[in-house]
C-alpha cells in the first residue's frame, strides 16, 4: 500500500477494492495524455518513482511536496536537453526529463516522466571487490576502465550543454553488465535558464566527493562551476581503477583520532602526493598506486594536488577520456588467469600477487574450469595414442552418463545342448581371452593417460617460456614507455588548458558584450552622432559649403583688426564705437528693410536703420568686393539708409562710387539692409 502521496495527486487517486493498490492518474503536459501509476519502483525522501502502465521504456517520479521553482527548473531543462552520447546505439545514459505531470483533471504540477533505466547497478556495487564478485564474478578490471571512460563521457556531454551535476556521489551513476554508465536524479543538477539568466542551484552534495573549494559551505548559496564537478569525477574514477579505495582514504601518522575524509580534502593531504609532506601513508588494503597508467597518474596527481589550490588546473572530462582509452588499450592479459588484466608498464601480474597477499582471496577470480564429464574422459581414451599401432576399443557408457563396467558374461542355468568341441569350444578359453582384451584395454587407457600428461607438461613449459619471453619484451619496453606516456598526457593537459583559456577569453567578451558598463552605453549615442557627422561630411553639398566657410574664414582673418565679429554675427567697429548686423545677402525692398530692423533682436536689441554719414564711415575704396570690409558678407552694392517716409523717393549709399543715390522705396535690385546700434 503507498502511504506518500502528493498533494496534486490525491484527487488522482483510484481505489478499486478494499485492500487494494491504488491507482495513481495523471495527466501529460505535452499532449493532455492520461498516464496511470499503480506500482511502486522507490522512493526517497522528496519524491517518489512509480511505474507507468502501458509504457514500459518511461517512470514517473511524482514530488511530495511540488513547487513551482521545481516546475520552473524542469521547462528550461525540457527547453535545452543534452546530447545523449549513446542516444546514437539506441541506448540511455542521461536519465533526462521527457514530459511534465499534472493532476488529472487539475491544474496542479506533480512531478515528470524520465526514461526509464534498468538491469543496471550503482557505481559502488562494481568498485567494491566483494560486492562485485557476488554481483557479477567475471566484471574485470578492463571492464571497470571502459566503465570510467563512459563515466568521463557522460560528464562531457552535461558540461557541454553548460550543466552542473553538483552533486557527484556514487548513487547517481549506475553500470551494467556491458560497462554502460546512466546518470540518474538530473532533476538535482545546476540548471541555467537562458530566456531570463536565472541559475536554479543544486542545494545538495555529498562531503566525500566535495571539492576542497566548497567544504563546510551552504550548497544552495553557491552558483557551482564544472571544476566542481571535475573533483568529483576524479573520486569515482580513482575508486573505480583502485578497487573502492576513497582517493583521501589513509593510515593516519599522528597520535590523535584520524579525521575525516571531509577535512582531509579541505587540508589537501593526498596520501600519494609529490610535492607536499602529509601525514598519511597510503592504505595497506589498497592496491599501489603503480598499479594505473603513468598518464593516469598523473591526471590524479594534477587533480588532488596541482588543482588543490587552482581548480581550473583539474583535467577536463574529455582529458580523462583520452587517457583511460590509452591505459585500457595498453592492458595484457595474465598467462595463469584470464580474468586477470594489467598495465603492459608492469614487470608482473599484480593481481596474482595481490590475491597471494590477501590469503587467496582473488578480487578477480578465474572463471570456474568445466569438470572433466566421464563421457569427455572415455573420449580421450578411446583415441589412438601416438606411436601406437593397435586400434583402442571404445568403451561403454552407460544411459547416466559414466563409463560403464566390464560386463559379466551371463551363462545359463543348464549347459548347452550342443556345446561346440575343439580348441576354441571351452568356456575357460573364452574367459582367457575375454581377460586379455580387458587388460590390453586397460593398458591402453593407462598409456593415453600418460601421453595427455606429458603433452600438457610440454605445453606448460611453452606457455611459461613464452610468458618470460614477454615479460622480458615489457620490461624493456616498460623502461621507455611510461615516460612516453608522461609526455603525451603533460601535452593534452596543455592543450586542455590552452583551450580553457581560450573558452574563458570568449566567455568574458561575451560577458562583456551583454553586461556593458554605464561609460560604453553613454558613448554610444556619441559613436552614432560622430558616423552620422562624418556622413555630412562627405556630402557633396556639405563639401562646398565647408569651402565657403574657409574662404570666408580666410578672408576674415585678413581684416586690419579694426573690426571684430561676435559669435552671434555682430560686428564691433572699435573706432567709432558702432555695432553692425548685416541683414539677408538678397535682394530687399525698403519697406522690407525697415520691417527686419523693427523685429531685430539679436544681442538684446536696439537696432535701427543707419545714416548715411555712418554708412560712409564704412566705405573703405578697393577693400573687399564692394569697397567694406571683408566682415561685411555682402553681394550687393546699395545699401538702404534712414529717411524720412514723407518722400516717395529715398536714398541708398552706394559702395561702388561712395556717393549717395535716389531709389523708389519698391525697387530692390541689389540692395541691401544694415542694422546698426551704439555698442552698450
Amino acid at each position: 500500500m503507498i502511504t506518500h502521496l502528493s498533494p496534486g495527486a490525491r484527487g488522482g487517486t483510484d481505489l478499486k477494492g478494499k485492500g487494494q493498490t491504488p491507482t495513481m492518474q495523471y495527466q501529460r503536459l505535452s499532449d493532455a495524455r492520461k498516464v496511470v501509476c499503480k506500482k511502486e519502483l522507490g522512493s526517497g525522501g522528496e519524491a517518489i518513482i512509480y511505474e507507468v502502465e502501458n509504457e514500459a521504456g518511461v517512470v514517473a517520479k511524482v514530488y511530495r511536496k511540488p513547487t513551482q521553482a521545481r516546475l520552473a527548473k524542469l521547462q528550461a531543462m525540457l527547453a535545452n536537453p543534452p546530447e545523449d552520447p549513446m542516444a546514437k546505439h539506441g541506448l540511455i545514459s542521461i536519465a533526462w526529463p521527457v514530459d511534465i505531470l499534472y493532476q488529472w483533471g487539475g491544474a496542479n504540477f506533480v512531478g515528470f516522466l524520465m526514461p526509464r533505466v534498468s538491469q543496471m547497478r550503482p557505481i559502488c556495487d562494481f568498485y567494491t571487490p566483494k560486492i562485485r564478485k557476488q554481483k557479477c564474478p567475471l566484471f574485470h578490471y578492463q571492464y571497470l576502465h571502459h566503465a570510467a571512460y563512459n563515466l568521463a563521457t557522460v560528464v562531457a556531454a552535461l558540461h557541454a550543454a553548460g550543466y552542473v551535476i553538483g552533486d557527484v556521489n556514487e548513487s547517481n551513476f549506475l553500470i551494467g553488465s556491458n560497462a554502460l554508465i546512466a546518470v540518474v536524479d538530473t532533476d538535482s543538477f545546476q540548471v541555467p535558464d537562458t530566456k531570463n539568466g536565472k541559475i536554479y542551484r543544486c542545494p545538495v552534495g555529498k562531503p566525500e566527493f566535495t571539492p576542497p573549494e566548497l567544504q563546510n559551505k551552504v550548497f544552495a548559496d553557491i552558483d557551482r562551476q564544472a571544476s566542481h564537478d571535475l573533483f568529483g569525477l576524479a573520486v569515482l574514477i580513482f575508486q573505480l581503477l583502485m578497487e573502492g579505495t576513497h582517493p583521501f582514504a589513509g593510515v593516519f601518522k599522528g597520535k590523535d583520532d584520524p579525521p575525516p575524509n571531509e577535512e582531509r580534502i579541505s587540508s589537501g593531504h593526498f596520501p600519494y602526493s609529490r610535492k607536499r609532506n602529509v601525514p598519511y601513508s597510503p592504505p595497506l588494503s589498497s592496491p599501489p598506486l603503480d598499479i594505473l597508467s603513468p598518464h593516469v597518474r598523473e591526471l590524479f596527481i594534477q587533480c588532488f594536488e596541482n588543482g588543490h589550490s587552482q581548480p581550473s588546473k583539474r583535467p577536463q572530462a574529455r582529458v580523462w577520456q583520452k587517457g583511460i582509452k590509452m591505459a585500457e588499450a595498453g592492458l595484457v592479459t595474465c598467462a595463469r588467469n584470464e580474468q586477470h588484466r594489467y598495465g603492459h608498464h608492469l614487470a608482473g601480474c599484480p593481481w596474482c600477487e595481490r590475491a597471494h597477499k590477501l590469503g587467496g582471496r582473488d578480487p578477480f577470480p578465474a572463471k570456474k574450469m568445466h569438470k572433466a564429464t566421464p563421457q569427455r574422459l572415455a573420449s580421450v581414451a578411446a583415441k589412438k595414442p601416438a606411436g601406437s599401432s593397435q586400434p583402442v576399443a571404445k568403451p561403454a557408457v552407460s544411459a547416466g552418463g559414466s563409463q560403464a563396467a566390464a560386463r559379466p558374461l551371463k551363462f545359463s542355468a543348464s549347459p548347452p545342448a550342443a556345446a561346440p568341441q575343439g580348441r576354441w569350444g571351452t568356456p575357460l578359453f573364452i574367459m582367457i581371452v575375454f581377460a586379455l582384451c580387458y587388460v590390453w584395454y586397460r593398458y591402453e587407457e593407462r598409456a593415453n593417460e600418460r601421453w595427455i600428461l606429458r603433452r600438457d607438461q610440454d605445453n606448460a613449459r611453452f606457455q611459461r617460456s613464452l610468458d618470460e619471453q614477454m615479460r622480458k619484451t615489457r620490461q624493456s619496453e616498460g623502461n621507455r614507455r611510461p615516460q612516453e606516456d608522461i609526455e603525451k598526457t603533460k601535452k593534452w593537459i596543455q592543450e586542455e588548458e590552452a583551450q580553457k583559456q581560450k573558452q574563458q577569453e570568449e566567455h568574458r567578451k561575451l560577458t562583456e558584450k551583454k553586461e556593458k558598463p554605464k561609460k560604453q552605453v553613454e558613448e554610444e549615442p556619441k559613436q552614432e552622432e560622430e558616423q552620422e557627422l562624418q556622413r555630412i561630411k562627405n556630402d557633396p553639398k556639405f563639401k562646398r559649403f565647408a569651402a565657403k566657410q574657409e574662404q570666408r574664414k580666410q578672408v576674415e582673418a585678413s581684416s586690419d583688426g579694426r573690426y571684430r565679429k561676435s559669435s552671434a554675427g555682430v560686428i564691433l567697429d572699435t573706432r567709432t564705437n558702432l555695432e553692425w548686423y548685416v541683414g539677408p545677402d538678397e535682394d530687399t525692398k525698403w519697406y522690407q528693410t525697415k520691417k527686419w530692423v523693427a523685429n531685430l533682436h539679436v544681442d538684446g536689441g536696439g537696432w535701427r536703420l543707419p545714416s548715411v554719414g555712418e554708412l560712409r564711415g564704412l566705405y573703405q575704396q578697393g577693400k573687399g568686393l564692394c569697397n567694406i570690409d571683408p566682415m561685411f558678407v555682402v553681394s550687393g552694392w546699395l545699401v538702404w539708409f534712414y529717411e524720412d517716409e514723407v518722400y516717395s523717393s529715398v536714398r541708398c549709399f552706394d559702395f561702388g562710387t561712395g556717393d549717395v543715390v535716389l531709389s523708389v522705396r519698391g525697387e530692390p535690385d541689389f540692395r541691401r539692409g544694415f542694422a546698426v546700434r551704439v555698442r552698450k
